[in-house]
């Protein structure tokens, strides 16, 4: 495993993480024992859901915030959405897709071919990811998740 030469710090981040836990009335020995329950989701830890919400986060996987979307009740492309704002400067407007498209049935590829290359040009390799993440088809929630 390679050590990062610097650590992301993600304090925007970090405070929505709170947020999302405290709106749901969850002490952090709530999200960590709910944490442990989701079948193939991340375990959390005590120390590193202080540290997720301090924004010493690093870079969160997919199944970590699969796992916070999970507990949180959360829908996963705004938690992407607020990690993709703070850590890569992209704002992807969800709330701007026309809602006739999101169905149970259908996948979401409705975003201008000159957003997505600006939105490329200014993501690294990580961002790559997550975004290809979105991209990709979040068909469903529930479908994503279980991916």
């Amino acid at each position: 495993m390679t050590k990062r030469a610097h650590k992301v710090m993600l304090p925007r981040f970090g405070k929505y993480l709170e947020y999302l836990r405290k709106s749901k009335n969850l002490k952090q020995s709530q999200v960590i024992y709910k944490s442990k329950k989701i079948k193939d989701g991340c375990k959390i830890s005590s120390s590193n859901l202080s540290r997720y919400e301090a924004g010493k986060t690093g870079d969160p996987s997919l199944p970590l915030l699969k796992t916070f979307s999970i507990i949180y009740d959360e829908p996963l492309e705004n938690i992407i959405k607020v990690l993709m704002k703070e850590k890569y400067g992209v704002d992807i407007e969800y709330e701007k897709l026309n809602q006739s498209y999101i169905k149970e049935s259908e996948s979401i590829y409705i975003f201008q071919l000159e957003e997505i290359n600006e939105m490329i040009k200014r993501l690294n390799s990580n961002g790559l990811f997550m975004l290809k993440a979105v991209l990709k088809g979040l068909t469903t929630q529930k479908e994503f998740l279980t991916d």
